[in-house]
């Protein structure tokens, strides 16, 4: 598992990461990611996972409830860590490159997104991007 520390709005961190390596065209991708609870969450939140090229287009996204909808946000618990996977089905024909895989939280009614706050409680951004991971061909 890969640290992070990305702060939700003071409700839920992104404390680590881990991408199955290598990926390679034509075999999903498997992400796995760990939040820690800080807060009660009230919104029933939607994880969105996308794969991005350079220029930022979608190549893939799944969308889902935390732990395939078994474990949704409103239940999470202050203190409790919650491990949670996500598999990306790639194309064969995806070409190799470098991409980056973006996510965050969103309210699946009004497409809101949960917001990342900096140490000051300043807004940053709306998802988080991990760092670069390069798919080759089969």
């Amino acid at each position: 598992i890969q640290p992070l520390n990305v702060d939700f709005n003071r409700q839920v961190t992104l404390t680590g990461y881990h991408v199955n390596q290598p990926i390679i065209a034509g075999n999903p991708i498997y992400l796995t990611l760990v939040w820690q609870v800080e807060a009660p969450i009230e919104v029933d939140f939607t994880v969105f996972v996308q794969l991005v090229n350079a220029e930022n287009n979608i190549i893939v996204q799944g969308d889902s409830k935390p732990q395939q909808g078994f474990y949704r946000t409103v239940y999470w618990q202050p203190g409790e860590s919650v491990i949670d996977s996500y598999t990306l089905p790639l194309p064969g024909d995806t070409p190799a490159a470098n991409y980056s895989i973006v996510l965050g939280f969103y309210e699946a009614d009004s497409g809101a997104r949960l917001q990342i706050l900096n140490e000051a409680g300043e807004f940053l951004n709306d998802h988080v991007r991990l760092p670069e991971i390069t798919l080759v061909s089969r």
